[in-house]
């Protein structure tokens, strides 16, 4: 696979009336096309920062971010974030309006998603009738339907209880790879990491490197709540667990 994104040296550092504090040292990460990758680590490590760089929220301090001239980032928040007052097409398309590319086809690719994965009764109702997962579910069609070339989903499932949880990871999953986009996606949860991705990076403590990548080869790679049950499934979470700095 050809990669979309690459990082090389991307170090981080504040200015703070305590002096400065460096947040990510020498980060350097390929990102594949079309792959799930996942970036695990204690809080404080930097990877919300790392999402922040790549986004263009915040500036780098030093290093390079390389990526073709009209790269699109699509940022999926740890909270929903829909509007109450506004519908679920209207929530759905907020990204199109703010960006100034609510042409006809854009809303109707937006439709397409909601009618698609679940939604397709709730087009005109409102956030307050659906479950967490759902609204879940709308967030990550409103950061789809901008059509970007990467998905950025920071911590997308920790306000979500566990049996949610497992469910929306498979709905999730199957939106990201049929809908073909290539995502980032950070975690505290080792099991999350390794039933969705492709590969996963850990992250060492504060200042935030990348101690090690592994690539998840399961033997039958299937939804994740399927490959929580796979036979190496265990395996690859004691590796992660042994990595991961106490």
């Amino acid at each position: 696979m050809n990669n979309i994104l690459k990082i090389k040296d991307l170090s981080k550092t504040y200015n703070t009336k305590l002096g400065c504090i460096e947040a990510l040292n020498n980060i350097t990460l390929n990102i594949k096309e079309n792959e799930i990758i996942g970036i695990i680590g204690n809080s404080g490590c930097g990877k919300s920062t790392l999402l922040s760089i790549i986004a263009g929220l915040e500036e780098k301090t030093s290093g390079t971010i390389d990526a073709k001239n009209d790269f699109k980032v699509g940022y999926m928040l740890q909270n929903d974030a829909l509007f109450p007052w506004l519908t679920i097409l209207e929530n759905a398309t907020l990204g199109l309006k703010i960006k100034h590319i609510d042409t006809k086809e854009n809303i109707e690719y937006a439709k397409y998603l909601l009618n698609t994965y679940g939604l397709k009764d709730f087009l005109n109702k409102y956030p307050n009738s659906l479950s967490g997962g759902m609204k879940q579910r709308v967030a990550l069609i409103r950061t789809i339907a901008i059509k970007p070339d990467i998905l950025l989903l920071d911590e997308p499932f920790s306000k979500l209880d566990l049996i949610t949880r497992l469910d929306i990871s498979d709905d999730v999953y199957n939106i990201i790879k049929k809908e073909k986009k290539t995502t980032i996606i950070i975690s505290h949860d080792l099991g999350e990491c390794i039933s969705l991705c492709d590969r996963v990076a850990i992250m060492s403590k504060r200042p935030g490197k990348i101690k090690k990548i592994y690539d998840i080869k399961l033997s039958n790679k299937d939804i994740p709540s399927k490959n929580r049950l796979d036979e190496k499934f265990p395996y690859y979470y004691n590796k992660l667990w042994k990595e991961i700095d106490k």
